[in-house]
């Protein structure tokens, strides 16, 4: 029987070219999670009248959708 190993991930070890804050994947899981957070917020507006609740909502929705697109969206192709 042949064992084989699995490819090793390869790790980057260069610095980025240019000079910005984020990486692209990082911007987008920050923008997704905003808008989220925003629609959320919004639609418990609508339902509740409330403007407390829905800005509890809509700052609880902020961290579960950033944690749920970082484990989604794959950091190399």
């Amino acid at each position: 029987m042949f064992v084989t190993k699995p490819p090793e991930r390869a790790e980057d070890t260069d610095p980025p070219d240019d000079d910005s804050l984020l990486s692209l994947r990082s911007a987008m899981i920050i923008f997704g999670s905003l808008v989220v957070a925003i629609i959320v917020g919004v639609l418990t507006f609508a339902a509740a009248g409330s403007l407390p609740v829905a800005a509890l909502a809509g700052g609880g929705a902020f961290p579960g959708t950033m944690t749920f697109l970082h484990k989604q969206i794959s950091r190399r192709s």
